[in-house]
């Protein structure tokens, strides 16, 4: 089942997806709608942009846009400052009234720190300076903090990756108190958290159900939309997620799921494959139910496409498919429990600016390392994607999993079987020096190369390699690395 896509148009009668015409989307990255309650104002956040506060090249700013007709929009306007400035600017709710607004990051004066802000619409139509949120003990490690303030104004779902997440970005819930602080975070549990991220939340309060995006599931693309609903009020007891099928998630990163009761509309980020950014789109609500109906009669059928499902007819296209997503998610957590070594002949892999694609010296590396696991049968190897500073979080956290990726099917592609591989992508969040210089950003456009020798046996390095260059010039003896947090494959 594919959905039909249609660029312009008329209110969506028919079961498609519509990407929003060119008012909203541009050639950029447009990420995190958001309507205001009546459905008349559209918020979302580009990157990119050469008319963002700093330019292309500085952060993310958030957008507004007036609807003109059913499933027309004005011209955006940028928010402008003191909301928007040149680091990454993010909605996470707003208010009933359509007067306050939640923002990601905490606004210092020189700098932006991860947590929460929150700013108000004045009598003359501006927006005020952002105010911080007291979130009691509120720890974020490095990375994207994202999320959703419900209608009901008391509660806020976080996205970040906190001491106490199972993998990369976690979903957490935080209760506004009468002092107007906020709760500890509480970690909404192992049934939708995964080792990979979870992000991009949108709760439906009528139905008690969270819609989400992960790349820690056997899902159709890169990151996939899942919904779950809650079970009881501890916020920590959910349904199994469910997958909403491919009218919603394609091969690529599907995220920013959002339910404007006002218009009766779903809004939505999809990638673009030209280019690896996210464009807008709408559907009827009505085709939500449409889209799972059909996902079930897949599923009953024997056809469905999803991997991991129960009930699928084993010897099925899906059914192998499954059984094999199955083994190789065994084969991956295994892996995961190995001893990472750091051997200096596989020192990092450096890429190009903005590419994925291995550079010759990358290839020959990467020719080195394969020698390496055939002589050495029982070893895994871990690869891991990192970017530099420039562009945003999410725009560095797919290349850098892309990264990873290509190393992982280089070596598929000579003869290493995928059950021996593991891959994490990092986005900008590890540097290994200064993004202050090209020099350095050159050198954080790497995918770092762990030996992850069989735990039943010593590591025997029957094949030393030899003259493979060093990209990095690097000096550093092989270390024994702790083992990382688990992040998930995307």
């Amino acid at each position: 089942m594919t959905a039909v896509m249609s660029s312009y148009g008329q209110a969506p009668k028919k079961f498609a997806l519509h990407k929003m015409d060119t008012s909203v989307n541009n050639e950029f990255e447009e990420i995190q709608p958001i309507t205001s309650r009546d459905g008349q104002s559209l918020y979302f956040v580009r990157s990119l942009n050469p008319k963002n506060q700093g330019g292309k090249d500085s952060g993310q700013d958030i957008w507004i846009a007036k609807k003109t007709g059913d499933t027309t929009w004005s011209a955006p306007e940028n928010m402008g400052m003191p909301v928007n400035n040149r680091e990454n600017n993010g909605i996470l709710g707003i208010s009933n009234d359509g007067k306050t607004m939640l923002i990601s990051n905490v606004y210092l004066k020189k700098k932006m720190d991860p947590g929460v802000s929150m700013t108000t619409l004045g009598d003359d139509g501006k927006w005020g300076p952002p105010v911080t949120q007291i979130i009691k003990d509120f720890t974020i490690q490095k990375g994207f903090l994202g999320g959703y303030w419900l209608k009901d104004e008391k509660t806020l779902i976080l996205t970040m990756k906190s001491t106490g997440s199972v993998g990369r970005e976690d979903l957490y819930v935080t209760f506004r108190d009468a002092d107007g602080t906020w709760s500890k975070p509480l970690h909404l549990g192992n049934s939708v958290n995964t080792p990979g991220f979870e992000i991009s939340p949108f709760y439906s309060e009528e139905d008690s159900i969270l819609y989400f995006a992960s790349n820690g599931r056997d899902g159709i693309g890169d990151a996939d939309i899942y919904r779950s609903k809650r079970q009881d009020e501890t916020w920590t007891k959910w349904s199994k997620p469910e997958n909403l099928g491919p009218f919603f998630n394609g091969e690529g990163f599907d995220a920013y799921f959002y339910i404007s009761k006002a218009d009766s509309m779903i809004y939505l980020a999809k990638e673009n494959p030209d280019n690896s950014y996210t464009d807008l789109y709408y559907t009827h609500l009505s085709n939500l139910k449409e889209a799972l109906k059909r996902l079930a009669e897949s599923k009953k059928s024997g056809d469905n496409i999803l991997a991991g499902e129960k009930g699928i007819n084993p010897n099925s296209p899906a059914g192998k498919a499954a059984k094999e997503a199955e083994e190789q998610r065994k084969a991956e957590e295994e892996l995961n429990k190995r001893e990472r070594i750091v051997i200096k002949d596989f020192d990092n892999v450096l890429f190009d600016f903005a590419k994925f694609d291995l550079r010759p010296e990358g290839r020959n590396r990467i020719d080195k390392l394969y020698d390496y696991m055939v002589t050495n049968p029982t070893v895994g190897v871990e690869l891991i994607g990192h970017a530099d500073s420039i562009d945003t979080e999410l725009v560095n956290l797919i290349l850098s999993v892309k990264r990873s990726e290509e190393c992982k099917q280089y070596l598929i592609n000579k003869g290493i079987s995928k059950r021996r591989i593991l891959t994490h992508g990092f986005g900008k969040q590890l540097p290994t020096t200064t993004n202050l210089t090209e020099e350095g950003r050159q050198l954080n456009r790497r995918c770092e190369i762990n030996i992850l020798p069989d735990n039943r046996a010593k590591l025997k390095l029957e094949f030393k390699p030899e003259n493979m260059g060093d990209e990095t010039n690097g000096t550093k003896k092989p270390v024994v690395k702790p083992k990382p947090p688990k992040p998930g494959k995307k």
